[in-house]
Order: C-alpha cells, then sequence, then structure tokens
C-alpha cells in the first residue's frame, strides 16, 4: 500500500488574516508572477482554518465548481466515453498522449493581481511540493517564448484543465481554495492526471454506492475502459492526493465510494501526495528516480557546505531571481544557494563533477577493494596506492556528489 509523503506545515495554528491577504478588492486584474518572497520560508507557514473565516462550508470545495468530475474544466456535459472517442485520452489517470504533456516539465504560468500575500504564499507552497518530488517546475511566463500557460485566477470554485490544452488556459483558485492540499490536486490536474476512482480496474478496489449519489450526478462515477487507459505499472491507489472522498456527490449523507480492502480510510486526504503520485508523476514526465528535485540535498554538520546528488535549480523562478541580484543579496544568500545552486554558480565545476562521477575502483583490483578497506588500507602509508586502486571503496569520490559551499 502507497503512504503518504505530508506537505510540511508549520503546526503554529494561524491567526485570523485580513480579507485583503486572501483575496483583494477594487484592484486591477493584470498578469503577474510569484516572487522571492513568495517561497523564502513558507515552509514554517501555518495555514488558515478557512471555515472559521466563513470562506468554506462543510463540503469538499473541490466538489463544488459544477464541472466534470466536479473540478475538470474544458470538458462540458464530458463522460468517460466522451474521451474514448477523444484523442487526449489518458495514461493510468494522466494524459496518454504527449502533446498534452508539458514541454521539458515545464508548467510556464502567470497569477492574477488579485491574490492577497497569504494566498500568493499557499500557491508558491504547492509549487514547491512539485519541486522537491519531481523534475516539474512552474515558470513565470514569457510572451516571446511560452505560447502555451496556465493563468492561475480567483475565478470561481476550485477548477482546472488536464494537461497542456494549448493557448491560455485557467485554473481557477478562489478563497475557499487556498490549502496548499488542494492548490496541489488543481496543479496534477494541470500535469496531465485525472482522478484516481476513474481508473479502469476500481472496481476491484472500491465499491460505487448509487443509490446515495446526488441525482444527476451519476456520471462523476464513471470509469475509463482499457483501451484509453495504461496503468504505468501502478496498482490502484487509496492514498492518491487525486482520488474522490468517501462521500463526494453524497446525496443523504451516507457514503459514495466504500473500499473493498484496507487502507482506504485515507480516501480523499489533501495531506500530502502519496508516494504513487509522486511516482506517477516522475514517470509521465521522464525524471529520474529522485525526481531531480531538492530532495538529493543534505547538510553536511560542520563541513559548512550542501551537498546535491544534482546540482541544480530547483525552482523555475531561479534565473529571474538571478537577473535581479537575489544570488548575492543580504537575506536571500542561504536561500538562493539551496534552491538556485545552479543559476547562482554555487555547483562545482563541470570538469570535477564528471570526474566524480566516472570515479570507480581500478579494474584489476575491485574484487578486493572491499577487503582492503575493512583491513584499514585506506589510510596510512597504502593511502597513495589506494586512492589510485581503491578510490570508490575508499569513499575518496565525496560519495559522487557534488558540493556547494553555503553562503
Amino acid at each position: 500500500m502507497s503512504q503518504i509523503v505530508p506537505f510540511i506545515l508549520s503546526s503554529v495554528s494561524a491567526a485570523r488574516i485580513p480579507a485583503e491577504d486572501i483575496i483583494r478588492s477594487g484592484v486591477s486584474e493584470y498578469e503577474t508572477s510569484l516572487d522571492v518572497d513568495d517561497f523564502v520560508d513558507n515552509f514554517a507557514m501555518p495555514e488558515v482554518n478557512l471555515r472559521s473565516l466563513g470562506l468554506q462550508n462543510n463540503k469538499d470545495p473541490l466538489l463544488q465548481a459544477g464541472k466534470f468530475e466536479g473540478d475538470i474544466a474544458g470538458f462540458a456535459g464530458a463522460t468517460p466515453l466522451t474521451f474514448k472517442r477523444d484523442p487526449v485520452g489518458v495514461a493510468h489517470n494522466a494524459v496518454r498522449d504527449t502533446w498534452h504533456r508539458w514541454v521539458d516539465a515545464e508548467v510556464p504560468y502567470v497569477l492574477s493581481s488579485r491574490y492577497g500575500r497569504y494566498s500568493r504564499k499557499v500557491i508558491a507552497r504547492a509549487m514547491d511540493e512539485f519541486h522537491r518530488n519531481t523534475c516539474i517546475r512552474f515558470v513565470p511566463r514569457e510572451r516571446l517564448k511560452h505560447r502555451d500557460y496556465v493563468y492561475i485566477e480567483p475565478e470561481d470554485g476550485c477548477y482546472s484543465m488536464v494537461g497542456r490544452m494549448g493557448g491560455k488556459q485557467p485554473i481557477s483558485l478562489d478563497a475557499g481554495c487556498m490549502e496548499v492540499g488542494i492548490v496541489v490536486h488543481e496543479l496534477m490536474h494541470t500535469i496531465g492526471f485525472f482522478h484516481e476512482q476513474s481508473r479502469t480496474d476500481r472496481d476491484d478496489w472500491i465499491r460505487i454506492n448509487w443509490r446515495n449519489i446526488l441525482p444527476g450526478a451519476s456520471d462523476q462515477f464513471d470509469k475509463y475502459d482499457s483501451r484509453t487507459m495504461d496503468l504505468l505499472g501502478a496498482t490502484y491507489d487509496y492514498d492518491s492526493i487525486m482520488h474522490y472522498g468517501p462521500y463526494a456527490f453524497s446525496r443523504n449523507g451516507q457514503r459514495t465510494i466504500d473500499a473493498l480492502r484496507a487502507g482506504g480510510e485515507a480516501m480523499g486526504q489533501r495531506k500530502g501526495f502519496s508516494e504513487t503520485d509522486i511516482y506517477k508523476l516522475n514517470k509521465l514526465y521522464w525524471c529520474d528516480e529522485h525526481g531531480n528535485g531538492a530532495e538529493g540535498q543534505s547538510g553536511e554538520k560542520g563541513t559548512g557546505m550542501t551537498t546535491m546528488k544534482h546540482c541544480e535549480d530547483v525552482n523555475g523562478h531561479c534565473k529571474k531571481w538571478r537577473q535581479a541580484g537575489f544570488c548575492d543579496k543580504i537575506g536571500y544568500r542561504h536561500f538562493m544557494a539551496e534552491t538556485c545552486a545552479e543559476s547562482c554558480g554555487k555547483c562545482a565545476p563541470r570538469s570535477i563533477a564528471s570526474l566524480m562521477s566516472g570515479c570507480k575502483d581500478s579494474e584489476g583490483f575491485k574484487n578486493r577493494c572491499q577487503l582492503y578497506a575493512t583491513w584499514g588500507m585506506c589510510q596510512g602509508q597504502n593511502k597513495p596506492f589506494m586512492e589510485k586502486a581503491c578510490p570508490m571503496s575508499c569513499n575518496f569520490c565525496f560519495n559522487k556528489e557534488i558540493l556547494i559551499p553555503r553562503t
């Protein structure tokens, strides 16, 4: 069974905040993007209880936009039967056609000027989850470069199109959507994923209680057939952030979905990616096994260095921030060194990186190197010989990692 990788959120309860910090009123509508201050220290940001502010009711905000499957835009009157005829298709619960995937795993976006500072941090925090766990990057749209992009706006409810549809496409995140898990769910649609319970094999895992479903909402529980889906090697995932909750579209407060196996308690959770969500994201976009994300980082106590198995930028805004001078700006140096190592020139020279990546024990001694290392031959008078014959076994390769100085 897949496990949930929880979002890192502050345990401190947020106080009530001004409405202007969520959605600003009386401001001109124009396109903007997130800035560095939206990302700095957002892991320590406490989430606001939107219900206490009267911005959410007791219903799932993802099911209230009146769209296909609750929160999917662009398919008026659609059902899974539509997608059997539609060349878009899906893979697992993801777009099959490569045209509908984002080029080079970059999702160009613009942001409505109406979002307040709290909402901007929530959106940045959600984007960071993709940056940390996958090779997918949300990048500010450049007009001359990006014809296809998403426009994030507080229109009406929580909804998104699925995958890259061409041109300007909407993501609606109104005030009631401002939770990290909800924003991540909508961005998953944008990346190219449908809901988990639409899978071909779902009847082996869940039972739909049709009698409990709202009149006219039965088609929200249809499933796709095997001609439309490729399971990507992943089993059904109760823990997916893309799964309906057990009371979705209920007419009487009774469950509309029952799990048929153990582990179904988390259905509908919005607390974090499941391990399978991360696997599918990385597989759909051909990321490497680490996701090319910042999870490959680790600090080494006392060395003043940060190690990264993949020395690279882990935020799609890095080039823009470098041009604005944040790499050397007081108060931002540490954040930029860890987040934008490549753009800020904090990576080891490529020649050194190449040398380390080719570090291995000599063919003539490789069967004995580990034994020599256990005998203590890596140090003392034997060290010069072992550096040439057994550098890998003696850990003379910096663990094949790139060292980045902290600033």
